[in-house]
């Protein structure tokens, strides 16, 4: 929540990260999640939350509280949508003051309503207020105001990039490939492990027992070609322009 407030003060060009110190993996996965979530869909949560509200801007303290509320009642549905409003109330009474907590109460629930539908699979057909979701979609009500007549400012909201960055990838690659773009930067990435046996898909569950012995790590699959590459070579240097700050 924190991390999340200082993102709703400084603007979304500002990542940080989450203090996850002294939590569970559990619960410090959980924590991440709704932070990335927050962070990777900012744009639609932020056109999604403000048009629930009925006073216009909220200060900062507050509309951080209420986006990690809403990424949890829109794109996590693994979390019931009572435990996210009840824990975003308890927050908004502690960090902003305790009248705080009927208005996020009442917001989120609203949120919560304008949820119409959520299908994981098939993909996502842009449409009026039809957002990308887990490679589907979700289908919020009309209040949200995502027009897919709007064309880049659509996209934009639907898929949480900057306006510009949107309308250069229009410009440059056509609408149909832009949007294929649009959508695959929302997929999430599969976690591999390397192991003694191989390269492996990590199925979910705790990792901690999996890495305890040294032995496996988690790695990109294409990162882990570079020692095939090098092998293949039988030698010299190899420079991976894609390691990013790896």
């Amino acid at each position: 929540m924190d991390a999340l407030v200082e993102l709703a003060r400084r603007g979304p060009g500002h990542v940080g990260g989450v203090r996850t110190g002294g939590l569970s993996e559990r619960d410090a996965r959980l924590a991440e999640a709704i932070y990335r979530t927050a962070v990777v869909r900012w744009l639609t949560l932020e056109r999604v939350v403000t048009s629930c509200l009925t006073q216009g801007k909220v200060e900062p303290g507050l509309m951080g509280v209420l986006m990690a509320g809403a990424a949890q009642v829109v794109f996590m549905d693994r979390v019931p949508v009572h435990a996210a409003v009840d824990e975003a109330v308890e927050q908004a009474k502690r960090r902003v003051r305790e009248k705080a907590g009927g208005l996020v109460n009442a917001v989120l629930r609203r949120v919560s309503d304008m949820v119409l539908e959520r299908t994981d699979e098939g993909g996502w057909e842009p449409g009026n207020n039809r957002v990308p979701w887990r490679g589907g979609s979700v289908q919020l009500a009309k209040r949200a105001l995502i027009k897919a007549k709007d064309g880049v400012k659509y996209l934009s909201l639907a898929t949480s990039h900057d306006r510009r960055l949107v309308g250069a990838w229009v410009e440059r690659f056509g609408l149909a490939e832009a949007t294929a773009m649009l959508e695959h930067s929302l997929v999430e990435p599969t976690v591999w492990l390397n192991t003694p046996s191989g390269m492996r898909v990590w199925a979910g569950g705790e990792l901690s027992g999996v890495l305890a012995d040294g032995e496996s790590w988690v790695q990109d699959v294409t990162a882990a070609k570079v020692g095939e590459v090098i092998g293949e070579l039988g030698g010299g240097v190899v420079v991976d322009f894609c390691a990013g700050m790896g």
